[in-house]
């Protein structure tokens, strides 16, 4: 009986040590990579939603990250096809529900096919998904459900990481209560918004109406944030070294929307999603620490023997080359004197000469590919897994008057574009899209070293 309840105790570490040491050999499933993704990215961030899933990457097919973001991108284009998403939301709420401890949330993690643990926001956009979907199909009792669960878990101190409630997800919460019909439930969130972020004056001035106004615009800006490599010092060298962060690829300007009869309509700017993604490190961390500490050092060790394997065979080669041509000339201006040769004299000096130039340039060549295997083993950025696509921030805006569609919008001084609404509630509540984004290039990196600076000394 003693066995059996320490094996009991035991089991949860047993099991997540055995799969971390099954992955630091090898033994693991293919993810999509932001390579998958550069195609989709692009077109989305042209404003095409339609390319942008015909664009999406084959593989992981009926996942938790693959599904919401292809339901996102179907809405972008007003197609409500959510039904996907509610088989998620069924086992993922479930365990929503209930505290859990480090071991169960090791088990949890282990259990999960995909080998995912949703983030706090990945969850609430799930249900506001949801929510978008069925309000776009008519089913407004559905829609209310939906945006109860948003609201529950905003208010909830349900993750373990602490309580999680954040602006722009109140604005968005509202936008689905006011879909809804519930005006009263909708300020509540518009509100709550001003109160996280006391800047948002606009959003206690609308939450604070006593009905619901004329007509309510949200346009979803960015194309969502992109991971980056930027390697930290840490009291843990290996957690240090995979540390990211999100690269914003929304440019954040001033916008102008117009109606079709030229009237503007004033639209405020909510506070970014980039909250969001610093809890989803922070969250990813505590979960997966033990397996990212065993993979990623195996990581760290083979390319680190690698990359010095490689510089020491380089600099043996290429002292060994320079020296062998360097005694080469030699030789050569030997005999040419020896022989009266002028010409040969001249041409011996220059092989002497372009010894320690290719023993320079082939050293400095070696090192340079090295340093780039090194960074690009330990480069997590492309691997690191989360939704993409998910808005970077949302304008607001709303009239008493008439107003008309399509829709121009303009960045402050630059040129107007079309835009139409891809979700609505009769007139009074329009969704649209604007990209407003700048892709991150794919020679942004931070670096873990400088390039090599070799320096050839002649003494």
């Amino acid at each position: 009986m003693t066995l059996h309840h320490s094996l009991q105790r035991k089991l949860p570490f047993l099991i997540v040590l055995a799969w971390a040491i099954c992955l630091s050999t090898g033994c693991q499933s293919t993810y999509l990579t932001a390579a998958h993704y550069r195609a989709s990215v692009s077109a989305l961030s042209s404003n095409s939603p339609q390319q942008a899933l015909a664009q999406f990457p084959t593989g992981e097919n009926g996942r938790f990250i693959t599904d919401m973001e292809k339901v996102y991108l179907n809405i972008l284009q007003g197609n409500p096809e959510i039904d996907v998403l509610r088989e998620h939301a069924v086992s993922i709420d479930r365990r929503a529900r209930y505290e859990v401890s480090e071991d169960l949330k090791a088990f949890f993690y282990a259990d999960t096919p995909e080998g995912y643990y949703p983030s706090e926001h990945e969850i609430i956009w799930m249900h506001i998904l949801l929510g978008w979907g069925y309000a776009m199909r008519g089913d407004m009792a559905s829609a209310r459900v939906e945006a109860r669960r948003v609201g529950w878990l905003l208010d909830s101190p349900w993750s373990e990481e602490g309580h999680f409630d954040d602006p722009m997800l109140r604005i968005l919460a509202a936008s689905l209560w006011a879909m809804a019909g519930e005006w009263e439930d909708a300020a509540v969130d518009l509100r709550r918004a001003a109160r996280l972020d006391e800047s948002l004056l606009w959003a206690q001035t609308l939450g604070d109406a006593a009905q619901q106004p004329r007509h309510l615009v949200l346009v979803l800006g960015g194309i969502g944030p992109a991971p980056c490599w930027n390697p930290k010092q840490d009291y843990n060298l290996l957690r240090g070294l995979r540390h990211i962060e999100f690269k914003p690829q929304g440019v954040r300007r001033a916008v102008e929307l117009t109606d079709r009869s030229g009237r503007n309509v004033p639209v405020f700017r909510s506070p970014d999603s980039s909250y969001w993604y610093v809890r989803h490190w922070q969250r990813n961390n505590a979960i997966r620490e033990l397996v990212e500490d065993s993979r990623y050092g195996h990581t760290v060790l083979l390319s680190s023997a690698r990359f010095a394997g490689m510089i020491g065979a380089g600099t043996v080669v290429g002292v060994s080359a320079g020296t062998l041509i360097l005694g080469a000339g030699a030789g050569i201006t030997y005999l040419s004197a020896e022989a009266g040769s002028g010409e040969g004299v001249l041409l011996g000096l220059a092989v002497m000469l372009a010894g320690p130039v290719y023993a320079y340039d082939l050293i400095r060549s070696t090192a340079s590919e090295s340093v780039g295997d090194l960074r690009q083993d330990l480069d997590v950025s492309g691997r690191y897994r989360f939704v993409r696509f998910l808005p970077e921030y949302v304008w607001v805006g709303w009239s008493q008057e008439e107003i008309l569609e399509p829709f121009d919008i303009r960045v402050t001084g630059g040129d107007a574009a079309p835009i139409q609404p891809f979700a609505r509630s009769g007139n009074r509540v329009l969704l649209m899209y604007y990209p407003n984004s700048q892709p991150v290039s794919d020679d942004w990196k931070h670096n873990l070293m400088p390039s090599p600076d070799i320096r050839v000394v002649a003494e």
